[in-house]
C-alpha cells in the first residue's frame, strides 16, 4: 500500500513526502501530487476531520480510490466495524462537494459532507459526476440545503402619461392594476443538473384616464350708455384649457427566484454507480421566492389652464347710445381673464406583482435513465430532506431517473 499510496493525516503537513510516517495534511495537495504521477492511485485518510475547500478530479486521476483508515503510531490500517463510514470525514466549502469526470473513481470508509448553499438560487450536490464509473463503499455522502433565494426589488415608478383624446375626456380615473403573474413550474432535472423554468413578470398596470373636461363660463354682453350699464343682447363663451392625460400604467414587479435543489448524488452522460453499504443524505430544498410588487404607476398630467381673453374686444349688439364694449364678469377697463383649467389625469395603475419561484427538489440519487445503477436493492439506504416551498412545492425522491 506504501508504493501505490499517498498518505494524509490532520496533524501532517503539505511539506511532507506523503508517506505513513510523513503524511500531507490536506487531501487536495494529495491530489495535486498524484496528478504527477501515474503510479499513486490511491490516498488514504487518517479517521479524523478533514476540511476543504473544492474538490474535483478529471480523467487523469482515473482508477483513483480514496479511503478511510485508523493509524495506530505509524501503522496505518483499515478500519472496521460500524463506525468504519463515519469515522473519517472530509467536509467540503463548496456546494457541489466532489465534482468527477471522466474516469474510474472509488470512495471507501468515509463520509463527504458538502456546504450549504447559503442565499441565491443555488443547488447543491454531495458529489457530481459526469462520464463517470463511481463506487461507494462504506461511505456516507451529504448534500448541503439547496439555496435560498431572496425577493427581487419592486420596480422603480415610471414616468409619463399617455397619448389622450381631449375631444372625448374621460373622468380622470386611476388606471386598473396590473394582474398578478402565475408562478413557475415545478423543477426538473437534465444533464446540466437540476432546472426550473422561472415565473413570469407581472402584467404592467392599466393607464389613468383622461381628465374631466372643464365647463366654460359663459358670459352675457352688457351695454354700457353713459357709464350707466344696461342689459344689451349677444354673449361670450369663455376659452377653456385641455384636459391632463392619464398617467402611464405601473411595470410588472419581476418574478421570484426558485429554490436550490438538494442532491446526494447526481450523474449524467454515460456513468454507473456501485453502491455498497452506502448511505446518501439530501437535505432540504429551498424555498423559492415571492415575486417583487408591481411598480407604482405614473401621476396624471394637470389639466392646462385655458388662454387668457378679454372682453373689451368683445363687440356686443346694441341699440342706443355707446357701445363700451365691456362684455365679462368684470367692468374694468382692459382687464384680462384666465380660460378655467381642464381636469387632471387619473394615475396609473400599479403594475401587477411578479410569479413565485417554485421550490427546491431533495433527491438521494439521480441518474439518466441508461445509467448503469448496482446496490440499490440493499447496498445503499437514503434519507432525503424535505422539498422547497414556493409558488409550486419541490419534490422528495429516492431516486430519480431522467
Amino acid at each position: 500500500m506504501e508504493t501505490s499510496s499517498y498518505f494524509v493525516s490532520v496533524s501532517g503537513a503539505d511539506t511532507n513526502p506523503g508517506t505513513q510516517a510523513g503524511p500531507f495534511r490536506t487531501l487536495e495537495h494529495a491530489l495535486t501530487q498524484a496528478r504527477l504521477t501515474s503510479t499513486k492511485r490511491q490516498i488514504v485518510l487518517e479517521e479524523g476531520q478533514h476540511v476543504a475547500s473544492r474538490l474535483s478530479i478529471d480523467g487523469g486521476l482515473s482508477g483513483l480510490v480514496i479511503e478511510g483508515a485508523a493509524v495506530s503510531a505509524t501503522t496505518w490500517r483499515r478500519l472496521c466495524g460500524a463506525a468504519r463510514a463515519t469515522a473519517t470525514t472530509v467536509t467540503v466549502a463548496s456546494t457541489t462537494a466532489l465534482a468527477l469526470r471522466d474516469g474510474a473513481f472509488t470512495l471507501r470508509a468515509l463520509q463527504l459532507v458538502g456546504a450549504d448553499a447559503g442565499v441565491g438560487a443555488v443547488s447543491t450536490y454531495g458529489v457530481f459526476g459526469e462520464n463517470v464509473a463511481l463506487t461507494l463503499e462504506d461511505v456516507v455522502v451529504r448534500a448541503g440545503r439547496g439555496g435560498q433565494p431572496v425577493q427581487p426589488p419592486r420596480p422603480a415608478q415610471v414616468t409619463g402619461q399617455t397619448a389622450c383624446n381631449t375631444s372625448t375626456p374621460g373622468s380622470g380615473a386611476n388606471g386598473a392594476a396590473g394582474g398578478a403573474a402565475p408562478p413557475a413550474v415545478i423543477g426538473r432535472f437534465s444533464a446540466a443538473g437540476y432546472l426550473a423554468p422561472a415565473a413570469s413578470l407581472g402584467a404592467v398596470g392599466g393607464a389613468g384616464a383622461t381628465g374631466t373636461a372643464a365647463t366654460p363660463r359663459v358670459e352675457t354682453c352688457r351695454r354700457c350708455d353713459c357709464g350707466n350699464c344696461m342689459p344689451g343682447n349677444g354673449s361670450v363663451t369663455e376659452p377653456v384649457g385641455d384636459p391632463g392625460c392619464g398617467g402611464l400604467g405601473g411595470m410588472g414587479g419581476p418574478p421570484g427566484p426558485n429554490g436550490g435543489a438538494s442532491v446526494a448524488v447526481f450523474l449524467s452522460g454515460a456513468s454507473s454507480v456501485v453502491l455498497r453499504n452506502a448511505l446518501l443524505v439530501s437535505s432540504t430544498g429551498g424555498d423559492g421566492a415571492a415575486g417583487a410588487p408591481g411598480g407604482l404607476g405614473a401621476a396624471g398630467a394637470a389639466g392646462t389652464m385655458g388662454p387668457l381673453w378679454c372682453p373689451m374686444t368683445v363687440t356686443c349688439a346694441g341699440t342706443g347710445g355707446r357701445n363700451c364694449g365691456t362684455c365679462g364678469i368684470d367692468t374694468e377697463s382692459g382687464h384680462r381673464f384666465t380660460g378655467s383649467a381642464g381636469g387632471n389625469g387619473g394615475p396609473g395603475g400599479p403594475g401587477g406583482p411578479g410569479g413565485a419561484g417554485s421550490g427546491g427538489w431533495s433527491v438521494g440519487l439521480v441518474a439518466p435513465s441508461d445509467a448503469g445503477l448496482f446496490g440499490l436493492d440493499g447496498g445503499a439506504s437514503v434519507l432525503v430532506g424535505q422539498p422547497g416551498d414556493g409558488g409550486v412545492s419541490g419534490s422528495a425522491r429516492a431516486v430519480l431517473v431522467y
